[in-house]
């Protein structure tokens, strides 16, 4: 038992002394040196270098109710617009010589039919007239639908800022369809 003591003994006194030891150690640096400032309220600029793609916040795809080439372009890439702003001016050359040619068309038929009826003509050739009569409306109508869908679509883009059309301009075919 004797030696349990005395071996308690020494592991007491060698860590009393690691202790003293540590404490003269911290003592003899003196207290840690701090460096005080004083707040200030400044901005605070900050410069970013980077690489990337600048995008807008709003993009709008346009696309005419019909297919028809540009005949003018009135603003530049990247320019800012207005609701209602015209932006381009559709070629509508095509459009209104198949408008011309369907209104001749129906006129020629309802010519012949009025003939045909006139010199007393067989029971064919006033339903083949009929027939010629009836298509050639067909082809008229569908060609003023699509003059008119663009011409309905072109009178409210200006109030209609991310529409399917806005602000392509029909020019002469309106006219055209009045007439």
């Amino acid at each position: 038992m004797r030696r349990k003591k005395l071996v308690a003994a020494a592991a007491s006194v060698a860590a009393l002394a690691g202790v003293a030891a540590a404490v003269a150690v911290t003592l003899s640096d003196g207290p840690p040196a701090v460096t005080a400032a004083e707040v200030l309220r400044e901005d605070l600029s900050v410069t970013v270098v980077a690489t990337g793609r600048v995008e807008a916040d709003e993009r709008a795809d346009i696309a005419p109710p019909v297919a028809a080439a540009l005949a003018s372009i009135e603003v530049a890439e990247g320019q800012r617009v207005k609701a209602g702003q015209v932006i381009a001016e559709l070629d509508t050359e095509q459009l209104e010589a198949q408008l011309r040619q369907a209104q001749a068309a129906e006129r020629a038929a309802r010519a012949q039919l009025a003939a045909i009826r006139e010199g007393g003509p067989t029971p064919e050739q006033i339903q083949a007239a009929d027939e010629a009569v009836g298509s050639a409306r067909d082809g008229y109508e569908r060609a003023r639908e699509a003059a008119q869908a663009l011409t309905d679509a072109l009178a409210q883009a200006p109030g209609d800022a991310g529409g399917a059309i806005g602000g392509l301009d029909a020019g002469p075919l309106a006219d055209a369809l009045v007439g």
